[in-house]
């Protein structure tokens, strides 16, 4: 080869080179952009989702101020006292697991706040939106059962109790154990970005899976028959009213059959 070819051959290497490299540079810095036009995307739906979630942004799920669990306990408490101290222990104990279940919502609402993608974003808050319905129904059922006990309807009250044992309401402990991870990843200052992820994927799996089977369990409930909650509604309504609650049970129980369960697919996240 001669020394004008090899220097025609130099050059051309030369330029290559340098293209090659303003290719490489014209390549991330779009990445770059996508990557902070997605985070400003993401960090818009995520403002809005919240929002929703929490009107009077007082970091508190609005969901969670109106327990009409609560309220109708109140109602009926100088009644309930005559019911005997095992069945007052039972509902104090279902108090406590409303509690327990509502902080533990408002834990992975505050943990929506640090998702960063859209994909990320789907699946958070289609899991949120199911375990808030599922504490809807739990709320229902459980209105709906301290008036089977007022109301003298023994069969009904223990179908809802028996359930309720069978996911373990009265021992609290799933909730328990799922509120010490959630602290844990709260209050996490060693663990890596990429790390916490991990656990709050795996946390919201699992919140995923409760969710589904508790509301496959709840809807076996038979006593919920058209004529039955009429009743039931009027009844609550009315007792609700005489302590000026704003909780309507027929708008509650409205919400409740509306919602559709969000499903994981191959388009948002896969389960592991």
């Amino acid at each position: 080869m001669s020394s004008f070819q090899s220097l025609i051959g130099f050059h051309f290497r030369e330029r290559l080179i340098k293209r090659t490299r303003e290719l490489y540079k014209i390549i991330e810095h779009d990445k770059k952009k996508n990557k902070e036009q997605e985070i400003v995307e993401v960090e818009k739906i995520k403002q809005n989702i919240l929002s929703d979630l929490d009107k009077d942004n007082n970091e508190k799920l609005d969901v969670l101020e109106l327990n009409g669990f609560n309220d109708l306990l109140e109602s009926m408490k100088n009644e309930l006292q005559d019911k005997g101290e095992e069945y007052i222990h039972h509902l104090i104990k279902l108090k406590k697991f409303i509690i327990d279940k509502g902080d533990n919502i408002n834990s992975i609402y505050n943990l929506l706040k640090s998702v960063e993608t859209k994909e990320d974003l789907t699946f958070y808050k289609g899991v949120l939106n199911n375990d808030i319905n599922t504490y809807q129904k739990l709320i229902f059922h459980s209105m709906c059962m301290i008036t089977f006990l007022v109301e003298g309807d023994k069969f009904s009250f223990y179908e809802i109790y028996e359930l309720f044992d069978e996911l373990n309401v009265f021992d609290s402990k799933w909730e328990k154990d799922l509120s010490l991870k959630l602290s844990d990843i709260n209050s996490s200052t060693e663990m890596t970005n990429k790390l916490l992820k991990e656990k709050f994927d795996e946390l919201n799996n699992t919140i995923y899976k409760n969710s589904v089977e508790t509301n496959k369990k709840l809807d076996k409930l038979t006593y919920t028959t058209q004529n039955s909650i009429n009743k039931l509604t009027s009844t609550m309504n009315s007792r609700l009213k005489s302590i000026n609650s704003s909780i309507d049970t027929n708008n509650f129980l409205t919400l409740i059959n509306t919602y559709q369960m969000y499903k994981v697919n191959k388009n948002t996240k896969s389960l592991r």
